[in-house]
């Protein structure tokens, strides 16, 4: 049952990520957004500039339209740079969860601040191809997971640590006409290997960022705690796209570089990526793949965009065997995710882009030194079930199957831990586009097997995840 307390809790936490961030802006700006969003090319991905989140993808919802609306009418000065190839982008994003059945019944609120900006030399020097991407981090809050339910696959993609950091900066140069781009910086691999493509319309880790085990089985490093890396990137043809990454190993990021600057080098941790695309979309693309940069030729495409994406990581660095406790050097991590549209209800005019899209994605690891070795995740979208004023919002339907791995399960059994196996995770959500400013993302999580425990029962996560772009 529900408690008096917990209700009155969320309710106030509710309160405070919806009316909170519109206090920032004055209510002519608001009146100004509330016209309904036009239908547009094909939903891309929160990514902001390369960017997605730590966990997470922070509902990822920028859905092709601009982010300077708001901020863009307070302060000009932003959108006079874009044409001068200075873009900035400030958003505010909020996950309000409870548990109201299962685990340790209580609510939670994580909040983040990003604020980015992209410069291309391009378009004031006579450098071509030559882009830089710097963005920093505000969070705050209560981590669910931790605290309350203890489970495998975190309810939000964004809960971590409290943080005030500078998360990534980096420079890319491409080459032969955009067929090749070389990037060093400090980045988070998570970004973009394994990530989950339709992030922005899911809130869990997993679907809504990336499978969930990547820093765990090869310590790639997530948002907001990027590391030195170096990337390489080439799309030999408009459809086929290789990738990789060499990136430092910090297996606590947040202690070697609490603010993001020390820019500390630890040993290689090495990412990659083949990848085919189906109907690529014009620039700056509806997928993440490849970054949010004009990688692609603009052009037109067909109307069932779709990415088959296989992957690796490699740590070469020490494991533990919590079974034999016995360490040994290197582990490694393949994957391979499919995302597909399938459906449209019309292949020209504004229903174009409304319809049915899915994705499957498993990745596997060695289960004698990774906690949780094997992952499956798949689900669908629906873009403007309603059609009208609601054309751009989705109803997103997902599962997540994670597998603890078999020698951590043992130990915990001869511990007299309790019987680990696997947890499912199934969750509901509808993403509202309120206006062009706002986004409101009510959401429905149940876990069955919380942590791969077999003898607890099942855990309800229910709440709002708020994005409000300046």
């Amino acid at each position: 049952m529900i408690s008096m307390i917990n209700t009155s809790s969320l309710a106030g936490a509710l309160i405070l990520t919806i009316v909170g961030p519109m206090l920032l802006t004055n209510a002519s700006v608001l009146a100004q957004d509330a016209q309904p969003i036009s239908s547009s090319a094909a939903i891309s991905s929160e990514r902001t500039g390369g960017q997605q989140t730590p966990a997470g993808n922070e509902s990822n919802s920028d859905l092709s339209v601009q982010n300077k609306y708001t901020l863009g009418s307070l302060i000009e000065e932003p959108a006079r740079l874009e044409p001068k190839g200075i873009t900035i982008d400030v958003y505010y994003v909020a996950d309000a969860l409870a548990n109201p059945y299962g685990g340790r019944e209580d609510t939670s609120l994580w909040g983040r601040i990003r604020g980015s900006a992209d410069v291309d030399f391009s378009k004031f020097t006579s450098w071509r191809g030559l882009t830089f991407h710097i963005t920093g981090v505000w969070q705050y809050g209560t981590n669910l997971d931790s605290q309350y339910i203890n489970t495998l696959v975190k309810p939000s993609s964004m809960s971590s640590n409290h943080s005030f950091r500078l998360d990534s900066y980096w420079a890319q140069q491409y080459l032969f006409h955009h067929k090749v781009a070389v990037r060093l910086g400090q980045i988070a691999a998570w970004d973009s290997y394994g990530n989950s493509e339709y992030g922005e319309s899911f809130v869990n880790l997993s679907l809504g960022y990336a499978f969930s085990n990547l820093n765990q089985a090869v310590t790639f490093a997530f948002s907001p705690a990027g590391v030195p890396s170096f990337e390489l990137k080439a799309l030999p043809t408009d459809h086929l796209y290789l990738k990789a990454m060499v990136q430092s190993e910090e297996r606590n990021p947040y202690s070697v570089d609490p603010n993001g600057l020390a820019f500390h080098l630890g040993g290689p941790v090495v990412a990659t990526e083949i990848g085919y695309l189906k109907d690529p979309p014009e620039a700056p693309g509806q997928t993440g793949t490849m970054g949010s940069e004009p990688f692609i030729t603009e052009r037109d495409s067909g109307n069932y965009p779709g990415v088959y994406k296989f992957g690796a990581g490699y740590d070469p660095h020490n494991f533990f065997d919590p079974l034999t406790r016995v360490t040994s050097p290197g582990n490694y991590l393949v994957y391979g995710q499919v995302a597909q549209a399938v459906y449209r209800m019309s292949n020209v005019g504004p229903e174009r882009n409304r319809g049915l899209d899915m994705i499957y994605g498993e990745d596997w690891s060695h289960g004698d030194v990774t906690q949780f070795n094997h992952q499956i995740m798949t689900g669908g979208r629906w873009t403007g079930v309603f059609g009208g004023a609601r054309s751009r919002d989705t109803l997103g339907l997902g599962y997540v199957w994670t597998s603890v791995g078999s020698h951590y399960r043992e130990s915990q059994t001869l511990a007299g831990e309790g019987n680990l196996t696997h947890e499912n995770l199934v969750e509901l959500n509808y993403m509202m586009n309120v206006t062009r400013s706002l986004m409101l993302q009510p959401v429905f999580e149940w876990y069955v097997r919380p942590g791969g425990d077999a003898s607890r029962g099942v855990v309800f996560v229910a709440g709002f995840r708020t994005k409000f772009t300046f």
